[in-house]
């Protein structure tokens, strides 16, 4: 069972670095083309569709996941096609209703936003919105039986194409404006072309469509309290769009400026911070048909080790950016972005990526118990301090006031995901010791990474002066944790250890 994790955490983990690498390079192209404020319109464009996306998308996914898992353990194979074709109806039916009202209210949306190009970007991006719906199914049946690499190598795929037709239509645009909606374009055509390939290996790997009757109601149970989660987490993003830039202008700032500071934050800044989620959500993904199927086979020991371990790496994995991004921000938003302010924001946001991390594994760890409601509730007390933090402290701390708040928020809901996983599995202790000592660990790393890119800057380029001074930071930091006993060497290394004796006993029997 630990290969198998080991295995598709490696094959998600190698597949989302390709994409994400991909997504960082075309988020810079984009940057330097299009300008902050640019950036800043397209940020508020995509919250309001990632609200559409979230409703059509958001928990039937990972419904059908869990679902696909635990019918297979069963040998329940028609129940499965089944509830694939009602997830795949239920998100179309919900993307055309989304995709005519947007276009109906389309003038309403303009005067909300004062701004058209908004709106134009939003209906340019409204067919990814039905290729989204038409794959939702397959894409969640295909993570239930464990194809992970064709499900990444979709993804991959999407994102190549994404890239390739943002570089080519934003040099051949007329204008900034044209140049903003064709990349919205840009996905929209990647995401169909994704669709299709994705429906191509679900048929490939024996999966059908089937009447779908008596799967309505269990899907839409199961998986509603996962969407309204999203749900609100998205319609939170939508209303920060709002919100910030207009307390930005009430505090002095003009429109263009407080866009500007928007576009830098959320379209420079948090992509740098989600950094450590590639590995996370890795393992968060992998994690939930595999506990799930753990839980369906009541083996509670291996489901307590398996959630504790996960708890460890994902804060270690959290941790590990830290001593870069504190330590060199600045300069690292200089040579990325050409961005001082960027760079600025990365130092002194750096520390949201702990509870990031903690909240990204803990909410998979739920949903996996059968525990969503909870985790939505945790959601919302969270998402209380951040709506509150962004309505009454920008005119305290500017645009930091976004970082203070998604702060509050996540640690708010980890510490209530961490407290319910604790009661569930009647445990006093997950992670605390590991937590404290990692994160003292963090202060002579950072002054390792700071000091070392002093000296090597009078010698290199700031490229690899800030290549080899994070990897020193990282190597002080992983010294520490294996000195310290946080993880041991053979403890990374007992998966493949695993492989080795299987593939042993395996010879000796076919000899």
């Amino acid at each position: 069972m630990f290969k198998n994790l080991f295995k598709a955490v490696f094959i998600i983990t190698f597949f989302s670095v390709l994409t994400r690498i991909m997504g960082f390079v075309i988020r810079i192209f984009m940057s330097r083309e299009l300008g902050a404020e640019m950036i800043g319109i397209y940020q508020i464009s995509l919250s309001v569709f990632s609200v559409f996306l979230t409703i059509i998308s958001s928990g039937i996914p990972l419904t059908v996941s869990r679902l696909s898992a635990e019918y297979r353990a069963k040998k329940e194979f028609n129940k499965e096609n089944k509830m694939v074709t009602a997830a795949t109806i239920v998100s179309f039916v919900l993307a055309v209703v989304i995709c005519i009202l947007t276009i109906v209210f389309r003038p309403i949306i303009t005067l909300i936003s004062k701004e058209s190009l908004i709106a134009s970007v939003l209906i340019a991006l409204l067919p990814a919105l039905i290729g989204t719906a038409l794959n939702v199914g397959f894409k969640g049946a295909l993570w239930g039986r464990e194809k992970h690499f064709e499900n990444c190598f979709v993804d991959l795929i999407e994102q190549l194409i994404k890239v390739i037709l943002i570089i080519i239509l934003v040099n051949i645009s007329p204008s900034i404006e044209q140049g903003l909606i064709n990349c919205a374009i840009s996905l929209s055509i990647a995401c169909i072309i994704s669709t299709l390939i994705s429906m191509l290996f679900y048929f490939k790997h024996k999966g059908k469509l089937s009447n779908p009757k008596g799967e309505f109601k269990p899907l839409i149970k199961k998986s509603f309290p996962i969407t309204l989660l999203r749900i609100v987490s998205s319609f939170g993003g939508m209303i920060m769009s709002v919100i910030i830039p207009i307390s930005l202008v009430s505090i002095g700032y003009t429109n263009e400026q407080a866009m500007s500071l928007f576009g830098i934050a959320l379209g420079m800044t948090l992509p740098l911070l989600y950094l450590p989620n590639t590995l996370v959500g890795s393992l968060s993904t992998a994690l939930i048909p595999d506990l799930a199927k753990l839980k369906a086979e009541n083996n509670s020991n291996e489901f307590y080790s398996k959630v504790k371990s996960s708890l460890i790496f994902s804060i270690f994995i959290s941790l590990i950016f830290i001593p870069c991004f504190m330590g060199i921000g600045k300069e690292i938003g200089i040579f990325v972005y050409n961005n001082e302010t960027s760079g600025i924001m990365l130092e002194y946001c750096a520390i949201i990526m702990l509870p990031m991390g903690i909240n990204n594994i803990t909410s998979s760890i739920l949903n996996s118990m059968g525990l969503e409601v909870k985790s939505f509730i945790h959601y919302v007390y969270g998402s209380i301090a951040l709506i509150l933090s962004v309505i009454f402290l920008p005119r305290f701390f500017g645009i930091y006031s976004l970082a203070i708040g998604l702060g509050a928020s996540l640690i708010i809901s980890s510490y209530f995901n961490v407290k319910m996983i604790k009661k569930e599995l009647n445990i006093k202790n997950l992670f605390f010791k590991e937590l404290i000592k990692m994160c003292l660990f963090l202060i002579p790393s950072i002054l390792i990474n700071r000091w070392s890119f002093n000296c090597l800057i009078n010698i290199f380029t700031p490229f690899f002066s800030i290549a080899i001074s994070s990897i020193l930071g990282v190597i002080f930091f992983v010294s520490f944790c294996l000195i310290f006993k946080i993880f041991t060497i053979n403890g990374l290394l007992i998966n493949f250890k695993n492989i080795r004796i299987l593939r042993k006993k395996h010879k000796k029997k076919t000899v």
